[in-house]
C-alpha cells in the first residue's frame, strides 16, 4: 500500500466502496491481494475501523486523491483500485471483472498516461489476478508472474515508423548480491579496441571505486543484463521497486541506482561499472 497519501478531493469518500479491502494485500493482517480481508463488511466498511492497521490507514486509492481521475473510476463502479507511486501508477483489476482496463473510457485514459509515464521515467502497470501488464503508449505487454526480486523496465527506441516501446521484466537482486567485476585477464590485446577494453576493465577493478553523488550524468562501461555499453543516466537517492518497496544504497557506496535514458526502473549498478559522463 502506499505508505503517504496526499489530500483526499474535495467532495469525495469511500462511501459504499469498500474494494481496496479485497484487491490490496495488507502486511500486518497478512492479507494477499485479491481476497477479500476478514474484517470487511462487504459494501460497508472495516469492522476493526478503530483499530485497523497504519497501512491502512496511510492508504488512499487514486480517485481519492486524483482529481484528473473521473467519477468513472470509483472502484466500485470501474471494478479497479488505482494506487501510485511517484508518478508511477498501478491499477489492481477485481478477477471478477477480467480486462476491465480495456473498456472505454479506461483504455484511452490509460494510453494517455502511459505516453505521460514514458516522459516522466514512469509506469503503468495493470494488475490482473497474479498477472503484470504493462500499458505502453503503443499498446500492453503481459509480462506475466513477477517474483519479488524482479522489477519491470520500459524501453523507448527508434522504429523505421517512429517511436516503438517494449516492456520486460529484469532481475533486480539485493544489493548486498550484486556481481562485483572479475579480475581482467592478463593475456596480451593487439587491437585498439582492444586496448580501450582492458583499460576500461582494469578501471573496474580499482578499490574503492568511483564516487557519485545524486544528478550525476554516467555512461555504463560493460553490458548488463539487457543494457548495454555506454547507455547514458542519471544517478538517484534510492529505488523504489514496485509496490512501493524501497532499497538504500549501498553502504559502503560500491552500488548506485541509476535511472538509464529511455529505461523506466532505477537500476541498482556497482560503482566499478560507471563513468562520470560529460554534460
Amino acid at each position: 500500500m502506499t505508505a503517504v497519501s496526499p489530500p483526499i478531493v474535495a467532495g469525495r469518500s469511500c462511501g459504499e466502496c469498500t474494494l481496496c479491502c479485497k484487491l490490496i494485500g495488507v502486511t500486518e493482517l497478512d492479507k494477499p491481494k485479491g481476497i477479500w480481508c476478514k474484517h470487511c463488511d462487504v459494501g460497508v466498511g472495516c469492522k476493526i475501523y478503530a483499530n485497523r492497521p497504519a497501512e491502512c490507514r496511510a492508504f488512499h486509492c487514486g480517485y481519492l486523491v486524483n482529481d484528473r481521475l473521473g467519477e468513472h473510476w470509483k472502484p466500485s463502479r470501474s471494478k479497479m483500485v488505482v494506487t501510485t507511486d511517484g508518478p508511477s501508477v498501478t491499477i489492481y483489476v477485481d478477477p471478477g471483472r477480467p480486462g476491465a482496463w480495456r473498456v472505454e473510457p479506461f483504455q484511452s485514459e490509460l494510453k494517455h498516461l502511459a505516453q505521460q509515464a514514458m516522459r516522466d521515467n514512469a509506469q503503468i502497470l495493470v494488475q490482473q489476478g497474479k498477472n503484470t501488464i504493462v500499458i505502453l503508449p503503443d499498446g500492453e505487454k503481459n509480462i506475466g508472474v513477477l517474483s519479488d526480486d524482479q522489477a519491470v523496465v520500459t524501453a523507448e527506441s527508434a522504429g523505421p515508423s517512429g517511436a516503438q516501446f517494449e516492456a520486460k521484466s529484469l532481475d533486480q537482486p539485493a544489493v548486498s548480491d550484486l556481481p562485483r567485476p572479475a579480475t581482467p585477464s592478463a593475456s596480451p590485446r593487439s587491437s585498439a579496441a582492444d586496448s580501450e577494453e582492458r583499460v576500461k576493465s582494469e578501471r573496474m577493478t580499482e578499490q574503492p571505486g568511483p564516487s557519485f553523488a545524486a544528478g550525476d550524468r554516467v555512461a555504463l562501461l560493460r553490458d548488463r543484463g539487457g543494457l548495454k555499453r555506454g547507455m547514458l543516466g542519471t544517478v538517484t537517492e534510492r529505488q523504489t521497486i514496485r509496490g512501493g518497496v524501497s532499497v538504500s544504497p549501498d553502504p559502503s557506496g560500491q552500488v548506485v541506482f541509476v535511472v538509464f535514458d529511455n529505461v523506466i526502473g532505477m537500476i541498482p549498478t556497482p560503482v566499478n561499472e560507471l563513468e562520470k559522463a560529460e554534460g
